[in-house]
């Protein structure tokens, strides 16, 4: 299976990829699969998901994320919630709030909430292909509250990211925010809006070697593997065992900008590479 989320350059990859291919022995069928909403989270229910369900189970999966010089074998997991507190809304001129007796302002607590959760250091157990990398706790990325100038806001969410390293879990940051905000004594709502777990795969993995192999003789250099910060689907994949390159592709930058651009000789080169690839592993 090749997974990606739909850049126009790796499609024509693949594309050609297959063409390049036609007229030799291959005892397997190849899928692709594009994910429509890849903001969701690493986590739509579209693409690798819905072809998962319906039972179509690859046995290797490549993900055509890019950047030439590194293999993804592992990415980070990440975690996102929404944090909601309520308050009272008032006319900021009436006299019940000018005497404290009215009123309560959702967005002063959230305030003391964001300052609690400054610093949330997450546990974690090293392992060897995340070697130097560390859970990463960001709070707030978004933020809303109040509805005018002269009301005093009944109601603010604020929402969080965090990114996780294998063995964490969405339960435990909860713990870790509930523990600082229960000193607050503040009413307020901590909601779920996804949990993707961190993986890795065997570097030494034949998909992988094969890959090298080929980058070798298109490239003239052996990618190195490493893992990813951003996620993908591969997550899908590698729980259910099916060895997965979460990332390889052509070179290029500015993603998911205006101005999001693709080395041409080196999608060139990586057309390639992905031919050659997908003979010699299924060959």
């Amino acid at each position: 299976m090749g997974g990606k989320e739909g850049e126009n350059g790796t499609y024509v990859k693949w594309t050609y990829g297959y063409d390049s291919t036609r007229g030799k022995r291959c005892d397997f069928p190849i899928f692709w699969a594009f994910v429509v909403d890849e903001e969701s989270g690493a986590c739509s229910p579209y693409g690798t998901q819905y072809l998962l369900e319906q039972g179509c189970v690859p046995k290797a999966c490549f993900i055509g994320e890019h950047g030439s010089n590194y293999i993804r074998t592992g990415q980070r997991g990440s975690y996102r919630f929404k944090i909601v507190t309520k308050g009272e809304a008032v006319h900021t001129g009436v006299s019940a709030w000018e005497r404290g007796e009215m009123g309560h302002n959702a967005v002063v607590d959230m305030a003391r909430i964001i300052e609690a959760l400054q610093g949330v250091e997450i546990p974690f157990k090293q392992s060897r292909m995340f070697e130097g990398r560390k859970p990463v706790f960001t709070f707030p990325t978004k933020i809303s509250g109040g509805v005018g100038l002269n009301v005093v806001p009944a109601s603010c969410e604020a929402y969080g990211d965090v990114r996780l390293l294998p063995g964490n879990s969405d339960s435990q940051v909860k713990m870790l925010m509930v523990e600082r905000l229960q000193k607050l004594g503040l009413p307020y709502e901590i909601q779920d809006l996804m949990f993707v777990p961190a993986v890795e795969i065997d570097p030494h993995d034949p998909l992988v070697l094969s890959l090298q192999k080929v980058a070798k003789v298109v490239l003239g250099y052996v990618p190195e593997t490493r893992v990813s910060g951003p996620g993908t689907d591969g997550w899908m994949t590698v729980k259910r065992d099916i060895p997965t390159i979460m990332g390889f592709g052509p070179d290029g930058g500015g993603e998911h900008g205006r101005g999001e651009w693709v080395d041409l000789p080196s999608l060139q080169k990586i057309t390639e590479v992905y031919a050659r690839f997908i003979a010699d592993y299924l060959g």
